[in-house]
């Protein structure tokens, strides 16, 4: 029979980490602090754990006559899997999942956008100079930081905006911890509040909140003089970035005074009884012992004697923000503007490594023997038979990738079909593979990037009798290194920069 009648369905099925062909949220898996005080997420091209979710059998050897004139027109096709969430059992630096069947979770429509949630390097708590407990992220340079003075007895941040009086978060650990919304160009607004007093001090001109990003964490365009080299992004060659590095965040914000029994509300009860650990209280003028809880709620306290007060203002998180963690220093203004007091403290952005396609399906066209096949991709998300992969997450990541053989076989002990595949248009970005081999693609999806995947398959040997053939690729990914900062003194002598 002519090779011609030959229909290759591959099954395309897309399987993130979780397991997910469509766009659901994964259950968040999270690591302890490593001791590493600079932790970050794996390097690309390490296994992090056990990605492929997928049971692929290597189907028994099938012996095949060559044949290097037949044309196999080759389509693939989608079957659509379960739903699934995430679980995973975190062991030090290796992290194990596993895919399961999600009850009563509703399917996506149309496109086959998928999502994967990931470690984060750290879910350290952090707290600013005078915390009553929990400590400094090691990540974070805290040698500038000075000694609260009375004014501002206590802060925190809470999610959602400060009319709700949430006074929640999504850990139960000491300080605010946020989840990355993980959708694209979404935002999470969340609440900084503080408690102040004159303490004799009048604050004429307000109280104001700044928000730094997280040290040693670049995101962004690479400076003029440290471009991306070909093979970046690892430790010993790092890609750098022009923003982040703990710059602050916009200007600062006024905060607004709560009304008094929204405020004690809010303190001396939602948070108070609910998420206690959640404020960093200032350390006493005079004394290494901080403010507490009794002498702001009790009876005779300073909210219900009205000498202090509940200020808070909103603000954002966009989804592409990098994970870690984040400074929030609150000022006090006096009548010449000047800054009088301050306090710090520190929340954490959870880690989330995720990802979107557009495309439900993957066409070869028509395959000769022994002549290799491209399929291109493009940048325009929703152009479904140009596939383009898109990050939703707040960490870098690296595209993985598997697929079986479509039941093509072996021949004297050699695979019958190869792969290659790329993310983005670099001709040094193509790794090559076999079926049932597992790879991490070479380039680094950027922060709030998006890029074309491009397909490649070879096929040696045609079985010499007819029949259909289906077979399965499955997706994934891991978190690679962020971007590292110039001013971190690791920046390459640009004379040894350029690609």
């Amino acid at each position: 029979m002519n090779k011609n009648n030959f229909i290759f369905a591959l099954v395309f099925i897309l399987i993130f980490v979780s397991g997910l062909p469509f766009k659901i949220l994964a259950q968040e898996v999270t690591l302890e602090a490593p001791a590493d005080s600079s932790s970050a997420p794996e390097p690309a091209g390490e296994d992090i754990g056990n990605p492929p979710t997928e049971e692929i059998s290597t189907p028994l050897p099938v012996e095949s006559q060559p044949d290097s004139s037949a044309e196999v027109q080759l389509e693939m096709t989608i079957t659509t899997p379960p739903t699934g969430v995430t679980t995973g059992e975190v062991l030090g630096d290796n992290t194990t999942l596993s895919a399961t069947a999600g009850a009563g979770l509703e399917q996506a429509s149309t496109e086959t956008a998928t999502f994967d949630s990931s470690t984060d390097e750290s879910t350290s708590t952090g707290t600013g100079s005078g915390a009553s407990s929990g400590s400094t992220p090691e990540s974070i340079d805290d040698s500038s930081s000075a000694m609260p003075v009375p004014g501002i007895k206590v802060s925190w941040e809470m999610a959602g905006r400060y009319e709700d009086l949430t006074g929640q978060d999504d850990l139960i650990d000491v300080g605010a911890q946020f989840n990355a919304p993980g959708v694209w160009g979404a935002t999470s607004t969340y609440s900084v509040c503080a408690i102040a007093t004159d303490s004799g001090q009048t604050i004429d001109s307000g109280i104001y909140a700044n928000v730094y990003y997280p040290n040693k964490k670049a995101f962004g365009g690479f400076p003029e003089t440290q471009p991306d080299l070909p093979g970046g992004g690892s430790s010993e060659k790092p890609d750098f970035g022009a923003s982040g590095c703990g710059a602050k965040i916009g200007d600062k914000v006024q905060m607004n005074q709560l009304n008094q029994i929204e405020g004690y509300r809010l303190f001396c009860e939602t948070i108070k009884n609910n998420n206690n650990s959640l404020p960093t209280f200032s350390i006493l003028p005079g004394s290494s012992d901080t403010y507490t809880y009794n002498e702001i709620c009790d009876p005779d306290g300073e909210l219900i004697k009205e000498t202090a007060n509940v200020y808070c203002t909103d603000q954002v998180l966009n989804f592409q923000d990098p994970a870690g963690d984040y400074k929030v220093k609150i000022i006090t203004l006096d009548s010449a503007g000047a800054e009088s007091n301050f306090s710090e403290n520190y929340f954490t952005y959870l880690s989330l490594t995720a990802y979107e396609v557009d495309f439900s399906n993957v066409s070869y066209g028509g395959v000769t023997e022994n002549v290799e096949q491209f399929l291109d991709g493009d940048t325009d998300f929703g152009t479904e038979s140009l596939p383009t992969v898109r990050n939703i997450g707040n960490t870098r990541l690296n595209m993985g990738i598997r697929q079986n053989d479509m039941m093509l076989g072996i021949s004297g002990g050699v695979w019958n079909v190869s792969y290659k595949t790329r993310v983005g248009k670099g001709e040094g970005d193509w790794t090559s593979y076999v079926p049932t081999e597992h790879v991490y693609l070479e380039d680094i999806l950027d922060l709030g990037s998006l890029a074309e995947m491009d397909f490649a398959i070879l096929v040696k040997n045609f079985p010499s009798e007819a029949q259909d053939f289906a077979g399965a690729l499955t997706l994934d990914a891991q978190p690679a290194l962020f971007r590292a900062c110039v001013a971190d003194g690791t920046a390459r002598d640009s004379s040894t920069s350029s690609e």
